[in-house]
């Protein structure tokens, strides 16, 4: 019994060690990043595909979208350009809605430090000498906590995020413990590794959802009308991201929000269909026009196989052309058998000493005067 309790957490905790995907932002379905935005596409779809844009284009505008859902995968806010084209996209019609959901963090880091937790009060449990392969375990863990750590995107202390043409500024603040419960939208409880660093300025919007700390409150969730229709800033997505979900109050904060989705979708009715837009820059043109210098030779994996063609044709180029460099021409294919069947007949006129009737032949051959080829022109 003591074996199998030592084996059956060492099985649940090992497969989350060195190969942890904690790629930020990821909506692939084929990807398991803890900091993936999968199930947040899901729950938008609710049960139906969300359409995927990789950017803001003239085609994106036309569609009939009621919705644009755009998950911050840097600190840095959009161009003044995107901004507009988020603006006149909300003038166009009633009951659209953008939702921005900013970074504040990321969760490789609290995760790999959560498990090493458990890892050393399970060993504590278990005791000596089954505690060994679990400190080591935590170790590990603490190990690549740490280095998430610096992959962290550093922010300059006191640079203000100017999002001026929606309205709201983001000032960077430190992290503080979170009290619960959250407050809004009928909400309980606070996700464990929800983190909410930034104070968010915003006159035209109103707090929606609200976390307590020392000394006060943070919004979480802030919307307000913009246009014809409503922006919808979530301040962190520490709360929405895969890894956080299996949090029964993450799972809950995302219910949330997409029920408010919906409900406002309703209420204004607003187009049904959901966009999760991968970057705020505006493609002028189709959508279908692309770079395709860019998307053969700078937009992995494709890179990867253009390059790999391109090496394998460089390579066949000089393979074939390996006679550069010689003084004369390569003989072609008549010239090659024209030798060959002189080569073939002094090679048997060598073996017959024919050498007397070769020089009569020669001397008459000289002495024979060419052909009449008619007057010239």
């Amino acid at each position: 019994m003591r074996c199998l309790l030592l084996i059956l957490p060492l099985v649940v905790l090992a497969g989350c060690g060195a190969d942890l995907d904690t790629t930020y932002g990821v909506s692939d379905a084929g990807r398991a990043s803890v900091n993936g935005v999968m199930v947040l596409r899901q729950a938008l779809g609710d049960g139906q595909a969300v359409r995927r844009s990789g950017m803001l284009s003239d085609r994106l505008q036309e569609e009939n979208l009621g919705c644009l859902v755009h998950v911050a995968t840097t600190d840095e806010p959009p161009s003044p350009e995107a901004q507009a084209w988020l603006l006149d996209w909300l003038e166009e019609e009633s009951g659209r809605q953008v939702v921005l959901i900013l970074r504040d963090g990321a969760l490789g880091g609290p995760l790999c430090r959560t498990w090493a937790d458990q890892a050393r009060q399970e060993a504590e449990r278990l005791g000596s000498p089954q505690d060994l392969p679990l400190l080591a375990l935590a170790e590990r863990f603490d190990e690549r906590a740490m280095a998430e750590d610096r992959r962290e995107p550093f922010r300059i202390a006191g640079k203000i995020l100017d999002y001026g043409r929606l309205g709201f500024r983001l000032r960077p603040d430190s992290a503080q413990p979170l009290t619960r419960p959250l407050t809004g939208w009928g909400l309980t409880t606070t996700p464990r590794h929800l983190v909410v660093s930034q104070i968010l300025e915003a006159p035209n919007l109103a707090p929606v959802v609200r976390v307590s700390v020392p000394g006060g409150a943070r919004p979480v969730v802030l919307a307000g009308d913009l246009g014809k229709g409503r922006l919808v800033v979530v301040t962190t997505a520490t709360g929405l991201l895969d890894g956080a979900l299996p949090d029964p109050a993450a799972r809950a904060f995302l219910a949330a929000l997409v029920a408010d989705l919906a409900r406002y979708r309703q209420e204004s009715s607003g187009p049904e269909e959901t966009a999760l837009v991968g970057r705020l820059a505006v493609r002028r043109g189709d959508e279908q026009d692309l770079d395709m210098l860019h998307l053969l030779f700078a937009t992995p994996p494709i890179s990867y196989v253009a390059w790999h063609l391109l090496a394998v044709l460089v390579v066949f180029l000089v393979w074939r052309n390996r006679w550069l460099g010689r003084r004369e021409a390569p003989l072609t294919e008549d010239r090659q058998r024209f030798l060959v069947h002189v080569q073939a007949l002094a090679r048997h006129l060598r073996r017959e000493d024919a050498r007397r009737a070769v020089h009569t032949e020669l001397t008459r051959w000289r002495g024979t005067p060419p052909p009449d080829q008619g007057p010239r022109p």
